[in-house]
C-alpha cells in the first residue's frame, strides 16, 4: 500500500511541476514541438493505451515542426521500445492541414484532419499493432466531404477485408444513396513507417475510393432527375 501511494504522490509532483510522465517514452525530436491544440480548439492531449499486446502501457502524440510547421505522429511501442513515427501533410505540398485529437477506440488509434482550403473534406485513418509484424497498420480509411451545398458525401474502407462503403445524401431531396462492396486492391497493406499520410490518401482513396464515389454521386442524380 506504501510503495502505491509513494508512486501517485511522486506522479502528482510530476503533474504539478508540468511535466507529464507519459513523455518519458517519446522522445521529442529537436526543433519540434508538442501541439497542444487542435483545428477544434480542443486539448490535444498525448494519449496512452495497450496498443501493442504485452500488457504495458504505449504512448502516441503529434508533434509540429518549429520552422516548417509540419507535424509527424509519434508512437512509442513498449514491445520494442522503439518510436514510431508518419509524417501528416495534406495532398497538396502548401495546403497545411487541421488536426483534431487523437481518439482511441480499444486497441485502435484514430487520427484526423481536415484540408485548409476544404473545411468541408476530413480525413480519419484507423491504426492498429500488427503483432506478426511487429508493425503498425492502418487498418481504415474514412472520409467526410460537402461535395455541394446541399450534398455530403461519406466513404469508409476497410483496409483489412477490403470492404468499403459510400454514403451520398441531399439534404435538399432528403435521399440518400449507398454504395457497398469489396475490392482487393484495398487489401494492400498499408504500415506506418513506409507511407506519409499524404501518400495513403493516394492509394486508398485517390486510386480507388474517389472513383467508386463518383459513380454513387452519378448513380444518385440520375435517381433524382424528375
Amino acid at each position: 500500500m506504501k510503495k502505491y501511494q509513494t508512486l501517485l504522490l511522486i506522479l502528482l509532483m510530476l503533474l504539478a511541476l508540468g511535466i507529464n510522465p507519459l513523455f518519458a517514452q517519446i522522445k521529442i525530436p529537436t526543433g519540434y514541438t508538442v501541439l497542444n491544440e487542435s483545428a477544434n480548439g480542443k486539448a490535444m492531449d498525448v494519449v496512452s493505451l495497450y496498443f501493442d499486446n504485452d500488457k504495458l502501457a504505449d504512448t502516441a502524440v503529434i508533434v509540429t515542426d518549429n520552422t516548417t510547421g509540419k507535424n509527424k505522429l509519434l508512437i512509442y511501442l513498449s514491445a520494442t521500445k522503439q518510436v514510431v513515427t508518419m509524417d501528416l501533410g495534406s495532398r497538396y505540398e502548401d495546403f497545411p492541414i487541421y488536426l483534431l485529437p487523437l481518439k482511441v477506440r480499444k486497441n485502435v488509434i484514430e487520427y484526423s484532419y481536415i484540408e485548409s482550403g476544404t473545411a468541408h473534406f476530413g480525413h480519419f485513418l484507423k491504426l492498429r499493432y500488427h503483432a506478426e509484424k511487429q508493425k503498425i497498420q492502418v487498418i481504415g480509411y474514412d472520409t467526410e466531404e460537402k461535395i455541394s451545398p446541399v450534398e455530403y458525401l461519406k466513404t469508409s474502407a476497410n483496409l483489412i477485408t477490403g470492404k468499403y462503403i459510400i454514403h451520398r445524401e441531399n439534404v435538399d431531396t432528403q435521399k440518400t444513396t449507398v454504395l457497398s462492396g469489396t475490392d482487393k486492391r484495398l487489401k494492400n497493406p498499408i504500415f506506418l513507417g513506409k507511407m506519409s499520410s499524404f501518400q495513403v490518401y493516394h492509394a486508398v482513396y485517390e486510386e480507388i475510393i474517389k472513383h467508386k464515389a463518383q459513380e454513387a454521386i452519378k448513380h444518385a442524380k440520375q435517381y433524382e432527375q424528375p
